[in-house]
């Protein structure tokens, strides 16, 4: 049995290496809205790390948890994406208009369950025109 395939151009690298402690720009390329372990609604994001010629690279995934230990995070992330609709005011976040949402942030190195090395969310930069 045989596979048709056409062929692309071929490119070197592969998986973008992970990046250093740092601050970089992101864009949200994909969301999703699931439950946490401890069953509270969550969603989980997938965000790209913008390059400075503006192309996409590393993924980075965080999520965030509707739990009251946690909404200062969610505060934090919509703010950082010009998105927060200010203190006591509700928002619907529709997960499908998450894509395309740009932030900066810190990022740590951790690691996964099989003690490779990953790059996780460390803080939300607020700009100072969304500061409260």
């Amino acid at each position: 049995m045989s596979i048709n395939y056409t062929a692309g151009a071929p490119q070197s690298g592969g998986i973008d290496p992970i990046l250093e402690k740092g601050r970089y720009a992101f864009r949200t390329v994909g969301a999703e809205q699931k439950k946490s372990n401890a069953g509270n609604p969550m969603i989980e994001f997938k965000a790209r790390h913008i390059k400075e010629d503006g192309t996409e690279g590393r993924a980075v995934y965080g999520n965030l948890v509707f739990t009251d230990k946690a909404f200062w995070k969610i505060d934090q992330f919509l703010a950082a994406c010009g998105k927060h609709p200010g203190e006591g005011n509700p928002i619907e976040i529709d997960t499908d208009d998450m894509i395309g949402w740009e932030f900066e942030a810190d990022v740590e190195i951790t690691q996964d369950n099989k003690d490779r090395d990953r790059n996780e969310f460390a803080n939300f930069i607020i700009a100072e025109e969304e500061a409260f």
